[in-house]
Formats: C-alpha cells, sequence, structure tokens
C-alpha cells in the first residue's frame, strides 16, 4: 500500500508546475498588453503636442512678418480696419495645393491703435503710433493657436536732423516679443 500512496502523492504534483506556467504567462501578457497601450497614448500625445507646435510656430510667423510688414509700410496700415495679410498671399499660392497642403497656414489682423506716449528721450514732435497685430496659425489637422501683439514704432532719429523713416526700436521691439510670449495660449 505505501508503493500506491507513494504514486499518488507523485501525481498530485505532476500538474502544478503546468498551472504555475500559465499562471506567470497570462501575467506576462497582461503586461504586455498594458504596455502597447501606453506606448500607443504615448504616440499619440506626442503628435497633439507636434500638432500644437507646429501652429504656434505658424502663428509667431505671422506675428513676425506682422512686425516686417509694419516697419517696413507703417503708413499702409489703417487706423479704422483692420490689415489682413496671410501665408497664402505672402508665400504664394502655388505654394499649398487643395488635396495635401505641406504647411500649417497663418493669418494676421494688423490694427493701427493710434498714437502711442512717446519713449525716455523722445522728442514730443515725433508721432509714435501703437499698432495691435492678431495671428491665427491653422495647423495641417485642423488644429487653431492665437496669438496677439502690441507694439509701437518710432521714428528714426537722424543725426542731421529728423526724417520721416520709421523704424521699430529695439526698447518697444523687445517688449513686443515679451508681450508675444506672454500671450501665447493653447
Amino acid at each position: 500500500m505505501s508503493v500506491l500512496k507513494d504514486r499518488l502523492k507523485a501525481k498530485k504534483e505532476e500538474g502544478a508546475a503546468l498551472v504555475i506556467a500559465i499562471i506567470l504567462l497570462s501575467a506576462v501578457e497582461i503586461l504586455g498588453f498594458a504596455l502597447i497601450t501606453m506606448s500607443q497614448i504615448d504616440y499619440s500625445v506626442a503628435g497633439n503636442v507636434a500638432r500644437s507646435e507646429e501652429t504656434l510656430y505658424a502663428a509667431e510667423q505671422g506675428i513676425q512678418i506682422g512686425i516686417d510688414f509694419i516697419a517696413n509700410n507703417p503708413g499702409s496700415v489703417p487706423a479704422d480696419s483692420p490689415y489682413a495679410i496671410d501665408s497664402l498671399s505672402f508665400r504664394g499660392e502655388e505654394s499649398y495645393s487643395q488635396s495635401n497642403e505641406p504647411y500649417p497656414r497663418w493669418n494676421a489682423n494688423l490694427r493701427k491703435m493710434g498714437k502711442a506716449p512717446p519713449l525716455p528721450g523722445q522728442p514730443l514732435s515725433l508721432d509714435s503710433f501703437r499698432y495691435f497685430i492678431e495671428s491665427t496659425g491653422v495647423g495641417v489637422n485642423g488644429v487653431l493657436r492665437r496669438i496677439r501683439a502690441e507694439l509701437s514704432i518710432v521714428p528714426k532719429i537722424e543725426k542731421a536732423g529728423l526724417e520721416g523713416k520709421a523704424e521699430l526700436a529695439t526698447v518697444v521691439e523687445g517688449e513686443a516679443i515679451n508681450k508675444l510670449a506672454a500671450t501665447a495660449h493653447p
């Protein structure tokens, strides 16, 4: 009888390794599925961040081009209504195709806000003007980012005398860039 008892005890332990192996494989499978799901979520989030930054840079490009436009053509921005410039007119419509648009777009509205207070040391006879720029970046997938900036144009003072050339003052440009960074909204 002792031989029969020994055989029964040996048979009870034969299936234990199989059960442990199945439990461990199930745990590894669940862990694998969880890691795959997490990596897919991370990939999706990284894509969203990239598209958001792409449209932010497009909107910043609209601000920078608006600043350049105002500095080079200060008299062309009307005081009563906004003056619109966009990436289609700036880059040329041939850069874009309707079916496959490779670049994000931007639209900028420039508005003359009136006379600006003079800077320290600036003669009161010089007229400085304040401008407001609102730029909207439109991503390839329809993501929108809007940036606003306010700046002043100060006429350049020549040593020989006053000339009517308008130039963006470095102090004011720095303020405009600081406001640009401060008003960037997601």
